[in-house]
């Protein structure tokens, strides 16, 4: 019974660094998202769900789902993302700087009043970037 114990209290604290690691990382994020609110993307916006993106260290395969329209680059985490606190945003293309287009992969820098961050996602939505 007291190993059980111990063995419990061991991943419980670990699970606690482990999401205390992952909160820390994704700071950047949140501080962009303060700066670039979720909006509705336009009727007529390119959608398409479970893209795979690399925020600096995080990498968040399979679970953004993205909105691109003439404005935006719309970003909304699945709930796996969001509990780790990857917030939904809205950046404008006026933010965004290509830096390498890749055979599938574009990189950018999303460019805010206190943050930069490079990002690596999917050349069908980055591409207006360019």
């Amino acid at each position: 019974m007291t190993v059980a114990i111990i063995v419990a209290l061991i991943l419980a604290t670990d699970a606690v660094v482990v999401f205390a690691i992952i909160r820390s990382i994704t700071e950047p994020l949140r501080t962009l998202a303060q700066q670039f609110p979720p909006t509705t993307p336009a009727p007529d916006a390119v959608r398409r769900g479970f893209q795979s993106f690399s925020f600096g260290l995080v990498n968040a395969g399979w679970s953004m789902h993205v909105a691109v329209d003439e404005q935006s680059l719309h970003l909304s985490p699945n709930r796996i993302m969001r509990l780790f606190g990857i917030p939904a945003l809205s950046i404008p293309w006026t933010h965004i700087r290509a830096l390498k287009r890749g055979r599938w992969y574009t990189t950018v820098r999303i460019e805010g009043d206190r943050e930069r961050l490079e990002v690596k996602g999917p050349n069908w939505c980055l591409s207006l970037a360019a």
